[in-house]
């Protein structure tokens, strides 16, 4: 899951992944991360002007699911279109 989780004059992303166990949680979220990064520039409808991760990634358990997660934050600079 991505959502919009603040930021001023820049958007911070969150990121979380929940699976089976806690490291494919975090295979999941790594792997989210690198496809944003490596993809910022196409994103459609704004102009991405840079990208990067803002916390080092995380191991929690969520309550609700009972499942392993794993999540973190990028910070997004961009313009929108």
């Amino acid at each position: 899951m991505v959502r919009v989780s603040g930021g001023t004059d820049y958007t911070r992303l969150q990121l979380i992944a929940r699976a089976d166990t806690d490291y494919e949680a975090m295979i999941h979220l790594l792997s989210a991360t690198n496809y944003l990064s490596r993809n910022a520039a196409y994103i459609q409808g704004i102009k991405v002007y840079w990208i990067a991760r803002e916390s080092n990634p995380t191991h929690d358990f969520d309550e609700d699911t009972g499942k392993p997660e794993a999540w973190g934050y990028m910070r997004l600079e961009h313009l929108e279109a």
